[in-house]
């Protein structure tokens, strides 16, 4: 078939997961720890809340966040995060500009009407 993997380390000592004279109470213990590592990263203190409430505003967002991944400030999966939640809230913002467009082409075609109202 293939070629068997070398399961030892240099030094010759068996990986710690593949020792089968470690007990499973210790494997179990190392797992536990590593599960409980906190895995909530947030963005550093350095980047002030931002309200998204304009274009302007995202891209202020997205420019600190980038700052703070070229400093070493912030992990790429908590920025990505962070990225794909300003462009979701960019696309809010831009339907509701174009939203608020379309409400008033339309009040100037039905003369201040409401489209609802019958001519």
């Amino acid at each position: 078939m293939g070629n068997r993997v070398n399961r030892r380390r240099p030094t010759g000592n068996i990986v710690f997961w593949h020792d089968r004279q470690r007990p499973a109470s210790e494997k179990h213990a190392a797992a536990q720890r590593g599960g409980l590592s906190p895995r909530r990263t947030a963005l550093p203190a350095t980047i002030p809340p931002a309200q998204l409430a304009s274009p302007e505003e995202c891209l202020r967002l997205l420019t600190d966040i980038a700052q703070a991944v070229q400093r070493g400030e912030a992990s790429a999966k908590t920025t990505t995060s962070a990225g794909y939640l300003v462009d979701i809230a960019r696309k809010v913002w831009v339907a509701c500009i174009a939203a608020r467009k379309l409400d008033k082409v339309e009040r100037l075609v039905h003369g201040g009407r409401d489209s609802d109202e019958s001519p």
